[in-house]
């Protein structure tokens, strides 16, 4: 054998598998001889936690490959280098600190070549823990940190303090003399080593600094408190370390007051408790000692001028007013009076004596007359009276335009009644009396139903008894189609005398009418106008001096507005001579002394005619008779008969006559009524 050792093997093999005869193939082998490792450091350092990759590296003329093992000292950790043994990851652990890494490679079935190192662990230092520190302010502090030492083991230490970035002592003791409160904090212990590439290793551990302090009672001023009420006054601390804080009062004159708790009370204060209380503040340190604290407050009873009674005071707008007040003094006794109004913060009259002179409805309300004394520190102790003035005065009525509704709606009229007391109102149609309502700032009437008949002008009367009593006018009006006074109307007319009739129609607004035939053709030749009798009532007149046979027949005579259209049929007839037609619709009313007759009026017979109500005493037989003029045709008529006897029946019939005859009504009774 030569310098290295080889090795030959003789083998046959098929190449292609097949029975062909087989080929001969010569390889050489050589052992494995020299073995080393990458890094080649002895010692080889690797920091705690970081990986380093260490590679076996054999001669190159090696074959077959060689088997490779790593052992880190006598634990095979072959696995960790996965398929490819010839490295191997290592992760700097602190227990592997010097141990042996080998690496042993073979083949051919040799002994195993081994290469070794030894492993270099560097990790930092470890402080153990620092316990809190409770100390009393005013007292020395020394802390000592120790430390398992890292890898290299030499250790620097310094303490630095959270919240403060300039604090810092140098070596393991922290030290800190004549302990202030400011001092309490988190402080932190820090140690180093240095490893071989120059880098650190760093450790540290907080320790809180709990500095000891009792409370701090917060000063108090003195305490002026009128005889008779509540003081409750309470001690605050700037809190103590620790905070937790207990408190009591004494006071200097009397050894044997005492109350326990921040708050000092007197639910009903006398003179006599003036005088200087201490509030004594008082925590518990860890070790059991106390810390304390105290403050002292003077407290001066004070009591106020009381002003007499003051009665209410009722007075006509217009009139003066003075009201004297006047009080019993106080504690010091000079006393300054003067008013003020509660709902003004503006009024301010100086002196005993309110004036008003020629007051307003503006100036009732509640006055107050107050009483002011000075007390030492400038205070003032204050008693008042308040008196209430009541102005009085007569009414007056909003004013409001007038109110249009449409027909068929409920409506309702009110006004506000300003006056002091409150008023009575009533409202009137002409002098019907509708409503009264008593004691109102707001007068309503109501009518349910709105018709075209209340469109009027309704009177509002309100009285209080002061002055004089208000009166307003309330108008209203209904919008609603067009209603004539009768649907039909029949003329007689001759050749001289011509075509005049007329038809009185309510309506607002203002309607349109047109006559037609009763083929919708119209009379070119009758003349038309219309009169406003009313705001909502007009007269329509139609009139044709000359007739032919053309103008008889029947006519349409069309009413309208936005709110509807009514139709009166008008009969135009040749005039005849003959007695009218009788009365219709007749109706009687008897009450003690008079009765009420009503009918509606017929065809005249083309003649001027006029009516008898004819009168029979149903007791002794005489009869009495009335003419009345006719107000034409199916017009509603009415008389009121007088001289009757009470408890007496009646009979009526109303008769219209013209030249050529008379035709009676039925005939109809009633029996007076007891007086």
């Amino acid at each position: 054998m030569t310098e290295f050792e080889q090795s030959v093997i003789w083998y046959c093999e098929s190449v292609d598998g097949s029975n062909a005869s087989p080929k001969v193939s010569l390889r050489i082998a050589f052992d494995v001889h020299n073995v080393s490792l990458i890094p080649n450091d002895n010692p080889l350092t690797i920091r705690e936690g970081i990986q380093k990759v260490v590679q076996c590296v054999v001669n190159r003329n090696a074959v077959p490959a060689p088997t490779i093992t790593w052992y880190l000292g006598s634990t095979d950790i072959t696995n960790r280098a996965g398929t490819n043994t010839t490295s191997i990851t290592l992760t700097g652990n602190k227990t592997d600190n010097n141990k042996m890494l080998h690496c042993r490679a073979t083949n051919n079935n040799k002994p195993p070549k081994t290469l070794s190192t030894t492993l270099n662990v560097e990790y930092q230092p470890k402080i153990n823990t620092l316990s809190q520190q409770d100390i009393t302010e005013g007292g020395d502090l020394l802390v000592t940190s120790s430390v398992i030492p890292g890898n290299p083991s030499s250790t620097t230490f310094y303490w630095t303090k959270v919240d403060n970035p300039g604090f810092r002592q140098n070596g393991p003791t922290l030290q800190l003399y004549n302990i202030q409160r400011t001092s309490s904090g988190t402080y932190r212990c820090i140690a180093e080593n240095n490893y071989s590439n120059g880098e650190r290793g760093t450790d540290s551990q907080s320790m809180v600094v709990n500095v000891l302090y009792p409370p701090i009672v917060i000063a108090m001023s003195q305490q002026d408190i009128i005889e008779g009420r509540v003081l409750s006054v309470t001690c605050t601390v700037t809190p103590g370390n620790p905070s937790s804080t207990t408190f009591y009062w004494t006071k200097v004159d009397n050894s044997e007051f005492r109350q326990n708790g921040p708050t000092l009370q007197f639910p009903n204060i006398v003179r006599t408790s003036s005088g200087a209380y201490r509030c004594t503040a008082v925590n518990i340190y860890s070790n059991g000692e106390k810390g304390t604290h105290s403050q002292f407050m003077a407290i001066s009873v004070l009591y106020p001028p009381i002003v007499h009674k003051l009665s209410q005071q009722d007075i006509i707008e217009g009139k003066d007013l003075s009201v004297n007040c006047t009080a019993t003094p106080g504690n010091p006794s000079a006393t300054t009076l003067y008013w003020t109004k509660v709902d003004n913060p503006g009024f301010r009259q100086n002196g005993p004596t309110l004036h008003l002179p020629k007051i307003k409805r503006t100036s009732p309300g509640t006055y107050k007359c107050t009483a002011e004394n000075i007390y030492n520190d400038r205070e003032k102790g204050s008693g008042s009276q308040s008196l209430v003035i009541n102005v009085l005065y007569q009414p007056t009525i909003e004013s409001k335009q007038l109110q249009i509704v449409n027909e068929s709606v409920k409506v309702i009229l009110t006004r506000n009644i300003s006056s002091n007391p409150l008023s009575n109102a009533s409202w009137y149609s002409k002098t019907e009396l509708l409503i009264t309502q008593t004691s109102v700032t707001t007068a309503s009437f109501i009518i349910e139903r709105a018709t075209c008949i209340d469109t009027k002008n309704f009177t509002l009367v309100v009285s209080n008894g002061v002055g004089s009593t208000a009166t307003a006018m309330v108008e209203l009006i209904v919008n609603c189609k067009p209603i004539p006074d009768k649907i039909n109307i029949t003329t007689g007319v001759s050749f001289t005398k011509g075509i005049e009739f007329s038809s009185t129609i309510i309506a607002y607004p203002e309607p349109l009418y047109e006559l037609e035939y009763k083929n919708g053709k119209r009379n070119n030749q009758i003349m038309n106008n219309i009169t406003r009798n009313a705001v909502n009532n007009f007269t329509v007149y139609f009139r044709q001096p000359f007739v032919d046979q053309r103008s008889f027949g029947l006519y349409y005579l069309i009413l309208r507005n936005l709110f509807g259209e009514s139709t009166v049929i008008v009969n135009v007839i040749e005039q005849r001579t003959g007695k009218p037609e009788p009365p219709r619709n007749t109706a009687v009313v008897c009450e003690i002394t008079q009765a009420r007759v009503q009918w509606i009026s017929s065809f005249d017979g083309g003649n001027q005619q006029y009516f008898t109500v004819i009168i029979l005493n149903g007791q002794d037989g005489t009869n009495l008779s009335y003419s009345f003029h006719d107000k034409g045709e199916n017009e509603l008529h009415a008389a009121h008969i007088n001289n009757l006897q009470p408890l007496v029946t009646y009979w009526f019939v109303v008769s219209a006559k013209n030249n050529y005859g008379s035709s009676p009504s039925e005939i109809t009774n009633c029996k007076t009524v007891q007086g």
